[in-house]
């Protein structure tokens, strides 16, 4: 359980560097409070461990599913928080290119990644292009019907950036890699 407390104060702080550099933030969590309402009490609810008590119920929450419920709010918010600093921080072209680069290794298995590469930067760019739209409602039907029409100039050639990794780039994988590393090999 210690471990639920420490996901829970890494959560709250980043939350709040997200929510001080981006208000969209707090959109999208006041969007998702029903769902974050919904986990805490399922967990709540249906974890066994110790009862609440004093609740004139005949069924009742537990400590421990509140802690689980907690932990597992606090792994959203934090995927949440950083994926909207990526969204925030970076070009569609980055996110393309990192993309790209992740999945170069499936190409051994017959993936075409310049294909995949092609179609994920198209299918950002009507996304975006209906969303952009004041009277479209952004469904698949939409996205069909912008994908019959004409494709625009603008896209009808794709390049992605091919930047060397810096050293901070460099040290910061390597990081990941020994924290990934000591957290499986629990030492």
């Amino acid at each position: 359980m210690v471990k639920a407390h420490l996901l829970v104060f890494i959560a709250l702080p980043l939350c709040i560097v997200v929510l001080i550099k981006n208000r969209h933030f707090l959109i999208l969590l006041l969007r998702m409070r029903w769902l974050f309402l919904s986990i805490l009490l399922v967990y709540a609810f249906s974890t066994p461990g110790e009862l609440v008590p004093f609740l004139p119920l005949s069924i009742a929450p537990t400590y421990d599913g509140f802690l689980l419920g907690a932990a597992q709010l606090a792994r959203l918010l934090v995927a949440l928080a950083m994926l909207n600093l990526l969204l925030n921080d970076s070009s569609k072209q980055d996110l393309i290119a990192g993309i790209y680069l992740c999945l170069l290794p499936f190409r051994y298995l017959g993936l075409n990644v310049s294909r995949f590469a092609a179609r994920l930067m198209l299918t950002l760019h009507y996304v975006e292009t209906i969303a952009e739209q004041k009277n479209q409602k952004l469904s698949f039907a939409t996205l069909h019907q912008a994908l019959d029409q004409q494709p625009d100039a603008a896209i009808s050639s794709l390049s992605l950036n091919d930047e060397p990794l810096s050293y901070l780039d460099k040290i910061v994988l390597l990081i990941a890699l020994l924290l990934l590393l000591w957290l499986s090999l629990g030492i």
